[in-house]
């Protein structure tokens, strides 16, 4: 019995499992501790810090918390102890969905290179078919990586998605990435609203060669993990301020088609903070001109954005561009700048 009680408390190196005491000694071991994430990349149990903080740095809005027994981690986290199994698979399918991801990002830049060469001497209906396939290699895997994650979510969060800040300062910690990313909350367009009432997107843009011949952008949409996130090659000419202008309509589409209306973009572009909070409304005013007369590089794609923008609210809030989220958004447009131009 003692044997049973010990083992259902405790874990222990195996070198003392045979030199077990009563359980009037259990005071000489270690109780080790389990860190439950109930809002990270998978949340579930888990047996070390270490392990917990992959799930929960850099993610925005993670919850966790450090517990005694299992059977409270389980609880906190929202994880039936019937599901402890379901739990425990969904932290194996992680690293070997990371491999895998790391094996592709090998292969993507072969691909690549070949797409190039077989441009130069083939431009038959296969061959463009194959550097279609070729250059989505990155991106299909990351849909099966969103796939696998939804998958995983449906079982072990079904109804805790969105949680309101009314849980208990522990649990609602979030890690300082969040202090330190925003730099100014720069103004809305449309109706303010509170923090809580809105949904939070990070856009980016760029561009490789800016303002050189062969230059080309892209842009990226981040929503979070295991939401559906855009990466795209901008059309047309291809500029810095254009992608950043583009991944903040697509941003705004996609919140329209989710029927959110309140939405929180983060952004690291000062051009966009200033094209939205400060000279919009001057420039509207003076018939879409600058202040010295001149026509905007950009009109008809900030008209764009403009006329996107009614019908929801927009708070613009310009961030780090360190933060996690931004890094999300940064990398997303990158990849998006290294797909072929749109038709």
């Amino acid at each position: 019995m003692t044997s049973v009680l010990v083992a259902g408390l405790l874990r222990r190196p195996t070198s003392i499992l045979n030199t077990l005491k009563p359980a009037c000694c259990l005071d000489n071991f270690i109780v080790m501790p389990f860190y439950a994430v109930k809002k990270g990349r998978v949340p579930g149990v888990y047996e070390t810090w270490t392990e917990c903080q992959e799930q929960i740095n850099g993610f925005y809005g993670a919850k966790f918390k450090k517990f005694s027994t299992e059977e409270e981690a389980l609880a906190f986290a929202e994880i039936p102890a019937s599901d402890k199994t379901l739990s425990s698979v969904a932290k194996s399918i992680q690293p070997i969905m990371k491999k895998l991801m790391s094996r592709v990002k090998e292969v993507s830049p072969l691909c690549q290179t070949l797409v190039s060469m077989l441009a130069d001497l083939d431009d038959s209906e296969e061959s463009k078919e194959f550097s279609t396939l070729a250059c989505n290699v990155e991106n299909d895997l990351a849909k099966l990586t969103t796939s696998v994650k939804l998958a995983i979510d449906s079982k072990l969060l079904t109804g805790t998605t969105k949680r309101k800040a009314s849980d208990s300062s522990e649990d609602a910690s979030e890690p300082p990435e969040k202090k330190k990313c925003v730099e100014e909350e720069g103004g809305f367009t449309g109706k303010k609203f509170a923090d809580d009432d809105g949904v939070v997107v990070f856009t980016d843009g760029c561009c490789f060669h800016n303002g050189k011949h062969g230059a080309s952008a892209g842009l990226g949409v981040y929503w979070g993990d295991g939401e559906k996130n855009t990466s795209e090659r901008l059309g047309g000419r291809q500029t810095n301020n254009r992608a950043e202008i583009y991944a903040a309509i697509r941003a705004v589409e996609q919140a329209k088609a989710k029927n959110i209306s309140n939405l929180t973009i983060n952004t690291s572009s000062e051009f966009i903070m200033n094209s939205m909070t400060k000279w919009l409304k001057t420039w509207k005013k003076n018939n879409w001109t600058k202040s010295d007369g001149k026509e905007l590089i950009n009109k008809e794609d900030l008209q764009k954005l403009d006329k996107k923008l009614e019908g929801i609210n927009v708070k613009w809030v310009h961030v780090d561009k360190h933060c996690a989220g931004c890094k999300a958004a940064d990398n997303l447009a990158n990849k998006g700048a290294k797909l072929p131009l749109p038709e």
